[in-house]
């Protein structure tokens, strides 16, 4: 369960119906308050009225594109943590130009194991700092600095 230290407030922003649902399950029973939207134009919708501490963004969105919600997030809410999640190698180009433009946006693999997504937001807010671009390694579905 997360203490003070953590952040508790999460949006999911994922258009499949079943990721999104087993993402806020799992946020649930983590003790995180977790609420999931499938558009980038709803979560832009949503945060004024309901303010998160962290976003997990699906890279491949209908309409706006992931990386770009979250580009737009940095800029807009900057108290805002990000980690994106995508099923797809060829993210990495797209999180290398962010990167290069001066963006450091967090990448996980997709499906993500519980337990790593639960490691990750379980790192404090005041540490988002610390966080770095990783890259997905092609067709293992796992981070680039993965120790396994």
């Amino acid at each position: 369960m997360p203490d003070a230290t953590e952040c508790k407030r999460i949006l999911v922003v994922d258009d499949a119906p079943n990721v999104s649902k087993t993402l806020v399950l799992i946020l649930r029973n983590a003790g995180y308050e977790a609420i999931a939207v499938p558009s980038a134009e709803e979560a832009l919708a949503l945060i004024p009225t309901w303010m998160p501490h962290e976003a997990i963004l699906d890279v491949d969105l209908p309409g706006m594109h992931g990386i770009d919600l979250a580009i737009r997030l940095k800029a807009e809410y900057p108290t805002i943590r990000l980690t994106i999640l995508s099923g797809h190698t060829a993210t990495t180009d797209r999180l290398e130009k962010a990167r290069e433009d001066g963006h450091r946006l967090q990448a996980l693999p997709k499906p993500v194991h519980p337990s790593e997504l639960l490691r990750v937001l379980a790192e404090p807010c005041s540490d988002q700092s610390q966080s770095e671009l990783k890259h997905l390694q092609a067709g293992t579905g796992a981070p680039a600095d993965s120790a396994t």
